[in-house]
């Protein structure tokens, strides 16, 4: 569980997100103003910060600097309900550490949030299930100690994702955010990243990658 501090002046968008995180089982603080925020900075220790950029009696890129100080280590995703291409641009080269665009998603925030949070099992370099190991960093995957596979990197990304969740139903559109980037994705490639795992998986009967129609796919290990 991480703590997450939501700043930003409206207040719907924050109740919103606010049920969104504690449903991923985040703690959550909310600041409706930049005021004193280097004082709040370190009162709170949060583990990661989703700081809006417009306020009505600030700027929050102006203010990047400050929260930067106070919380060095924090990531920073920033915020806003503007599409306009200048607008977006500043936000991507500003010292933030990811840009969203209002209104977000459930699935679109809860892969920004695994991306930078370091509780995740994500971010550690060897995945184990069943009898497996994945190694993230090198791409391959292990049965004992031997190398079954060498994978592409949205080989890695597809079977780390659905390895961290064991048993459990993953949606196509929280998959194709993780390997693409993107919640329509490609489904086509989907299906041809799951056969070809399962074509690594084909002589172990207790592990499999099983479709559900229409719904996404899910690890099953007996």
């Amino acid at each position: 569980m991480s703590r997450i501090l939501i700043i930003d002046d409206d207040k719907a968008f924050c109740t919103t997100v606010s049920v969104m995180l504690q449903k991923l089982g985040h703690e959550v603080v909310v600041l409706n103003t930049l005021r004193d925020i280097s004082k709040k900075m370190e009162q709170i220790k949060p583990d990661m910060i989703l700081l809006d950029i417009e306020f009505p009696d600030a700027d929050g890129i102006r203010r990047l600097p400050d929260i930067k100080m106070a919380a060095p280590d924090v990531p920073i995703v920033l915020v806003s309900s503007h599409s306009e291409d200048s607008y977006v641009s500043r936000a991507i080269k500003s010292k933030g550490d990811f840009f969203l665009q209002k209104p977000i998603g459930f699935a679109t925030l809860r892969e920004t949030i695994r991306r930078f949070d370091t509780h995740q099992p994500l971010h550690l370099p060897l995945l184990s299930f069943g009898d497996y190991v994945l190694d993230v960093k090198a791409h391959e995957l292990k049965r004992g100690s031997q190398v079954i596979g060498n994978l592409t990197p949205q080989e890695t990304r597809f079977l780390a994702y659905i390895a961290s969740h064991p048993n459990q139903v993953i949606t196509f559109d929280e998959i194709n955010l993780h390997v693409w980037g993107d919640e329509v994705g490609n489904q086509h490639g989907l299906y041809n990243l799951k056969a070809k795992i399962n074509k690594l998986l084909k002589d172990d009967k207790n592990i499999e990658i099983i479709t559900l129609n229409r719904v996404g796919f899910k690890l099953s290990i007996l």
